[in-house]
């Protein structure tokens, strides 16, 4: 979703299961967002993912939780005292919802061929950097889409190494499209067809940045970028990827 510079994802299975990764930096652009995509009536989102506690991720959350009805709030190891961050703890445990820390590993069975691995890079040797313990969620219902928070090179390195991941269809770039983050490597290992790009128009940090691009250029896989195309819609027709977007 198109929430400015920062993250939001929402996923609709073919089972009905609504799943809510991030929610961006302020709390009327991911309700704007939901609303081009679930009608008025939809007040019920499955799960809700916060992958790190950086505001650009967890703001927007905080009107989520007053205008939906949260059924499960996974969060990662990550922690801060910004006040900020606080207050928004404070929201998701006040939601009548089950409200937990992500394992180090978990599979989540939402149907028939369909499931949501989501895994903590904080059980598995990740710095102790907010970025890099982003959870990483990747989503097999036939076809493949993998979602890297904001996590960097520190935590490709170890999905890597423990092959935690194969090839994907569809890559959410980590940390917007940082330099430090979509290495060869990775790139490699993963071999996208789609990649999609969240980040603001003009954003301050110059984001994704040329060093970024270059890489996943030579990928030839599609680019898809929040600042260019606005909301990206992918939907799976009878086993054929359509993407589409609003720009």
């Amino acid at each position: 979703m198109d929430v400015g510079q920062g993250d939001a994802e929402l996923i609709k299975t073919p089972y009905g299961q609504k799943i809510l990764i991030d929610g961006g930096p302020t709390r009327a652009a991911v309700i704007q967002e939901l609303g081009k995509v679930l009608p008025f009536w939809e007040r019920k989102i499955d799960l809700v993912i916060l992958t790190h506690c950086h505001s650009d991720h967890f703001v927007g959350l905080v009107e989520v939780f007053k205008r939906y009805d949260v059924g499960t709030i996974i969060i990662g190891t990550s922690s801060s005292t910004d006040e900020d961050y606080l207050y928004f703890l404070d929201a998701a445990m006040a939601e009548k919802a089950d409200f937990k820390k992500a394992p180090g590993r978990e599979k989540i069975v939402l149907g028939d061929n369909c499931s949501l691995e989501i895994f903590n890079p904080a059980f598995w040797g990740a710095p102790k950097d907010a970025n890099e313990l982003s959870l990483v969620s990747d989503l097999d219902c036939g076809e493949k889409i993998l979602f890297m928070g904001d996590a960097g090179v520190a935590t490709e390195k170890i999905f890597l190494a423990n092959n935690f991941i194969s090839d994907t269809d569809i890559l959410k770039v980590g940390h917007h499209g940082s330099a430090g983050a979509s290495s060869d490597e990775f790139l490699q290992a993963v071999q996208p067809e789609t990649l999609m790009i969240l980040a603001g128009v003009d954003n301050s940090y110059g984001l994704p940045s040329p060093e970024a691009l270059y890489r996943l250029k030579k990928t030839n896989a599609k680019i898809f970028r929040t600042d260019f195309n606005g909301l990206i819609k992918v939907k799976d027709n009878k086993g054929k990827i359509e993407i589409s977007s609003e720009k």
